[in-house]
Protein backbone atom coordinates (compact mmCIF):
# COMPACT_ATOMS: atom_id res chain seq x y z
CA UNK A 1 0.00 0.00 0.00
CA UNK A 2 1.29 3.46 -0.94
CA UNK A 3 0.07 6.52 0.96
CA UNK A 4 0.93 10.08 -0.08
CA UNK A 5 -0.26 12.96 2.10
CA UNK A 6 -2.78 10.67 3.72
CA UNK A 7 -4.23 9.54 0.40
CA UNK A 8 -4.11 5.85 -0.43
CA UNK A 9 -2.84 5.30 -3.95
CA UNK A 10 -4.73 2.43 -5.53
CA UNK A 11 -2.68 -0.24 -7.25
CA UNK A 12 -3.28 -0.69 -10.95
CA UNK A 13 -1.92 -3.37 -13.23
CA UNK A 14 -1.73 -1.18 -16.33
CA UNK A 15 -1.69 2.51 -17.12
CA UNK A 16 -1.40 4.61 -20.24
CA UNK A 17 1.49 7.05 -20.39
CA UNK A 18 2.13 9.22 -23.44
CA UNK A 19 -0.08 6.96 -25.54
CA UNK A 20 1.62 3.71 -24.50
CA UNK A 21 -0.09 1.22 -22.18
CA UNK A 22 2.40 -0.01 -19.58
CA UNK A 23 1.55 -3.11 -17.59
CA UNK A 24 3.04 -4.17 -14.25
CA UNK A 25 5.18 -6.88 -15.87
CA UNK A 26 6.38 -4.75 -18.81
CA UNK A 27 5.14 -7.43 -21.18
CA UNK A 28 3.48 -4.80 -23.42
CA UNK A 29 0.63 -7.25 -24.04
CA UNK A 30 -2.05 -4.68 -23.24
CA UNK A 31 -0.56 -2.11 -25.56
CA UNK A 32 -0.12 -4.61 -28.39
CA UNK A 33 -3.73 -5.73 -27.93
CA UNK A 34 -5.04 -2.15 -28.06
CA UNK A 35 -2.99 -1.36 -31.17
CA UNK A 36 -4.25 -4.55 -32.79
CA UNK A 37 -7.86 -3.51 -32.15
CA UNK A 38 -7.25 -0.15 -33.83
CA UNK A 39 -5.54 -1.78 -36.80
CA UNK A 40 -8.39 -4.27 -37.26
CA UNK A 41 -11.05 -1.57 -36.96
CA UNK A 42 -9.34 0.76 -39.41
CA UNK A 43 -8.64 -2.12 -41.79
CA UNK A 44 -12.41 -2.65 -41.91
CA UNK A 45 -12.89 0.99 -42.85
CA UNK A 46 -10.36 0.70 -45.67
CA UNK A 47 -11.98 -2.55 -46.83
CA UNK A 48 -15.33 -0.80 -47.26
CA UNK A 49 -13.83 2.16 -49.10
CA UNK A 50 -11.35 0.38 -51.35
CA UNK A 51 -13.87 -0.26 -54.14
CA UNK A 52 -14.51 3.47 -54.49
CA UNK A 53 -10.97 4.86 -54.23
CA UNK A 54 -7.82 4.66 -56.37
CA UNK A 55 -4.78 2.72 -55.19
CA UNK A 56 -2.93 5.88 -54.20
CA UNK A 57 -5.76 6.86 -51.85
CA UNK A 58 -5.73 3.43 -50.25
CA UNK A 59 -2.02 3.78 -49.52
CA UNK A 60 -2.71 7.21 -48.06
CA UNK A 61 -5.42 5.74 -45.84
CA UNK A 62 -3.07 3.00 -44.66
CA UNK A 63 -0.37 5.56 -43.83
CA UNK A 64 -2.96 7.65 -42.00
CA UNK A 65 -5.13 5.12 -40.17
CA UNK A 66 -2.76 2.21 -39.49
CA UNK A 67 0.95 2.96 -39.88
CA UNK A 68 1.14 5.69 -37.18
CA UNK A 69 -0.12 3.25 -34.54
CA UNK A 70 2.51 0.68 -35.55
CA UNK A 71 5.25 3.30 -35.66
CA UNK A 72 4.54 5.23 -32.44
CA UNK A 73 7.05 4.27 -29.72
CA UNK A 74 7.70 1.04 -31.62
CA UNK A 75 11.22 0.88 -30.24
CA UNK A 76 9.79 0.35 -26.75
CA UNK A 77 7.00 -2.19 -27.17
CA UNK A 78 7.96 -4.15 -30.31
CA UNK A 79 11.03 -5.82 -28.77
CA UNK A 80 8.97 -8.78 -27.59
CA UNK A 81 8.75 -12.33 -28.83
CA UNK A 82 7.07 -13.17 -32.12
CA UNK A 83 4.45 -15.09 -30.16
CA UNK A 84 3.21 -11.93 -28.45
CA UNK A 85 3.40 -9.97 -31.69
CA UNK A 86 1.73 -12.64 -33.84
CA UNK A 87 -1.81 -11.23 -33.83
CA UNK A 88 -0.61 -7.72 -34.67
CA UNK A 89 1.69 -8.99 -37.41
CA UNK A 90 -1.20 -10.90 -38.97
CA UNK A 91 -3.42 -7.81 -38.75
CA UNK A 92 -0.83 -5.64 -40.49
CA UNK A 93 -0.45 -8.18 -43.27
CA UNK A 94 -4.23 -8.30 -43.59
CA UNK A 95 -4.37 -4.52 -43.97
CA UNK A 96 -1.70 -4.65 -46.68
CA UNK A 97 -3.65 -7.33 -48.56
CA UNK A 98 -6.80 -5.23 -48.33
CA UNK A 99 -5.04 -2.20 -49.81
CA UNK A 100 -3.64 -4.27 -52.69
CA UNK A 101 -6.79 -6.38 -53.35
CA UNK A 102 -4.68 -9.48 -52.67
CA UNK A 103 -5.81 -12.94 -51.62
CA UNK A 104 -5.41 -13.93 -47.95
CA UNK A 105 -2.93 -16.58 -49.11
CA UNK A 106 -0.72 -14.20 -51.10
CA UNK A 107 2.79 -13.78 -49.75
CA UNK A 108 3.05 -10.44 -47.97
CA UNK A 109 6.70 -9.52 -48.65
CA UNK A 110 6.12 -8.44 -52.28
CA UNK A 111 3.08 -6.44 -51.15
CA UNK A 112 5.10 -4.49 -48.59
CA UNK A 113 7.68 -3.80 -51.28
CA UNK A 114 5.01 -2.64 -53.73
CA UNK A 115 3.59 -0.16 -51.22
CA UNK A 116 7.07 0.93 -50.08
CA UNK A 117 6.14 0.42 -46.44
CA UNK A 118 7.74 -1.39 -43.52
CA UNK A 119 6.75 -4.37 -41.44
CA UNK A 120 6.56 -4.01 -37.67
CA UNK A 121 9.94 -5.72 -37.32
CA UNK A 122 11.51 -3.41 -39.92
CA UNK A 123 10.09 -0.36 -38.15
CA UNK A 124 11.72 -1.56 -34.95
CA UNK A 125 15.06 -2.11 -36.68
CA UNK A 126 14.89 1.39 -38.17
CA UNK A 127 14.26 3.05 -34.81
CA UNK A 128 16.89 0.86 -33.17
CA UNK A 129 19.47 1.88 -35.76
CA UNK A 130 18.64 5.56 -35.25
CA UNK A 131 18.82 5.13 -31.47
CA UNK A 132 22.19 3.40 -31.55
CA UNK A 133 23.61 5.95 -33.99
CA UNK A 134 22.63 8.75 -31.60
CA UNK A 135 24.09 6.75 -28.74
CA UNK A 136 27.47 6.29 -30.43
CA UNK A 137 27.80 9.97 -31.35
CA UNK A 138 26.94 10.95 -27.75
CA UNK A 139 23.77 12.72 -28.82
CA UNK A 140 22.06 11.83 -25.53
CA UNK A 141 22.73 13.46 -22.12
CA UNK A 142 25.79 12.20 -20.23
CA UNK A 143 23.63 10.52 -17.59
CA UNK A 144 21.96 8.43 -20.28
CA UNK A 145 25.17 7.55 -22.09
CA UNK A 146 26.17 5.19 -19.28
CA UNK A 147 22.85 3.35 -19.08
CA UNK A 148 23.55 0.67 -21.71
CA UNK A 149 26.92 -0.62 -20.44
CA UNK A 150 25.77 -1.02 -16.82
CA UNK A 151 25.16 -4.76 -16.52
CA UNK A 152 26.30 -7.21 -13.89
CA UNK A 153 27.29 -9.44 -16.83
CA UNK A 154 28.46 -7.39 -19.82
CA UNK A 155 26.38 -8.13 -22.89
CA UNK A 156 28.60 -6.34 -25.36
CA UNK A 157 32.25 -6.03 -26.20
CA UNK A 158 34.00 -3.83 -28.76
CA UNK A 159 34.92 -5.82 -31.85
CA UNK A 160 37.92 -3.67 -32.62
CA UNK A 161 39.58 -0.98 -30.46
CA UNK A 162 38.88 2.48 -31.79
CA UNK A 163 35.65 1.48 -33.56
CA UNK A 164 32.02 1.81 -32.54
CA UNK A 165 31.18 -1.81 -33.31
CA UNK A 166 29.37 -3.61 -30.51
CA UNK A 167 28.56 -7.31 -30.30
CA UNK A 168 26.79 -9.58 -27.87
CA UNK A 169 29.22 -11.64 -25.85
CA UNK A 170 28.72 -15.40 -25.97
CA UNK A 171 27.92 -16.08 -22.31
CA UNK A 172 24.63 -14.17 -21.89
CA UNK A 173 23.56 -14.44 -25.52
CA UNK A 174 20.57 -16.69 -24.87
CA UNK A 175 19.39 -14.57 -21.95
CA UNK A 176 20.14 -11.20 -23.46
CA UNK A 177 19.21 -11.43 -27.11
CA UNK A 178 15.58 -10.42 -26.52
CA UNK A 179 16.35 -7.66 -24.04
CA UNK A 180 15.76 -4.12 -25.20
CA UNK A 181 19.41 -3.25 -24.64
CA UNK A 182 20.68 -6.50 -26.11
CA UNK A 183 18.63 -6.09 -29.28
CA UNK A 184 20.00 -2.61 -29.88
CA UNK A 185 23.60 -3.59 -29.39
CA UNK A 186 23.28 -6.73 -31.51
CA UNK A 187 21.67 -4.88 -34.40
CA UNK A 188 24.18 -2.04 -34.25
CA UNK A 189 27.01 -4.55 -34.38
CA UNK A 190 25.53 -6.09 -37.53
CA UNK A 191 25.08 -2.67 -39.13
CA UNK A 192 28.67 -1.73 -38.37
CA UNK A 193 29.92 -4.97 -39.94
CA UNK A 194 27.89 -4.33 -43.10
CA UNK A 195 29.09 -0.73 -43.29
CA UNK A 196 32.74 -1.66 -42.82
CA UNK A 197 32.63 -4.40 -45.47
CA UNK A 198 30.78 -2.11 -47.91
CA UNK A 199 33.22 0.81 -47.70
CA UNK A 200 36.48 -1.15 -47.74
Amino acid sequence: MVIIDGVVIARVFSAKFLGVTIDHKLSWSNHISSVNKVVCRNSGVISKLRHFLPASSLVLLYNTLIFPYLNYRNIVWACVSNTKMHSLIVSQKGAIRICTFSSPRDHSAPLFARLHTLTIADINKLHTGIFMYKFTITFFPKLFLHSLPQFEIPIFIPQDPGTTSMFLSLAPLVLGKNWLKGCKIGLWGCLCTIAHSHYR
